[in-house]
């Protein structure tokens, strides 16, 4: 992402009380050369939490200093089970701990979490939706938060309703660098949305009898459950 897009996007949100950001959507965040410039803009702009997710893989001491530095909140690591991750988030753990700092709060997202106990601050199971473009057009309780909590924006620019899944057509809003995101938050697009979900009718809208979340969440609400007493 351009810089001065990026400052646009912070600027603007923190006017309007924007507290929180995750700086990458499918990519390596590590590989942005204005990473640590970026986290520290967010940081000075009063954002509360500067979160991104990694693979760990360039996390060497160079950039363990970098992301300590920079102030940034929370590290998400998911783990792909190789050595070289466990080794690197062992530096950042290491550095953090010598100078007595509490950030970034590191959580790891495992399947192994006997694995990460002496590294990672919190540990959550690792979890694989699967990506297709089936739709589901069954009507359900389904009411995703994410409409009145964020959306994405895209490296150049293009801002989508949520971050969940595959990019669609039906996703985009407008370009964060021909409208202001309070144009965006509370246009029309953003308020059907919103609607559908306050309602039930998520099914009538593609981006989201698409979504996984959505296709995981009506596939459990119809299986059949037991209630189970203590003692029984």
């Amino acid at each position: 992402m351009d810089f001065g897009l990026f400052q646009k996007i912070i600027d603007e949100g923190s006017e309007k009380g924007l507290k929180s950001v995750k700086l990458n959507y499918a990519g390596e965040p590590l590989l942005y050369p204005e990473l640590r410039k970026a986290i520290w803009y967010a940081k000075s702009k009063g954002i509360l939490d500067v979160r991104i997710n990694t693979n760990g893989i360039f996390l060497d001491d160079w950039m363990v200093k970098e992301l300590i530095d920079s102030g940034l909140d929370l590290l998400i690591l998911t783990d792909y089970d190789s050595e070289i991750q466990y080794d690197n988030l062992f530096k950042l753990h290491l550095l953090r701990t010598e100078l007595d700092f509490d950030h970034p709060k590191i959580q790891v997202k495992t399947n192994d979490p006997e694995k990460w106990l002496d590294v990672a601050d919190e540990i959550v199971e690792n979890k694989y939706y699967k990506y297709d473009l089936s739709e589901d057009f069954t009507p359900s309780k389904f009411k995703c938060p994410q409409p009145w909590q964020r959306f994405l924006i895209l490296a150049d620019g293009m801002v989508c309703s949520c971050s969940c899944g595959i990019i669609l057509n039906e996703k985009i809003l407008g370009n964060a660098w021909n409208f202001s995101l309070e144009e965006l938050w509370n246009g029309r697009q953003m308020r059907f949305l919103r609607y559908c979900h306050e309602v039930g009718d998520s099914h009538l809208l593609k981006q989201c009898r698409t979504c996984p979340a959505r296709k995981e969440y009506i596939k459990k609400d119809k299986l059949p459950f037991a209630v189970w007493k203590v003692g029984e």
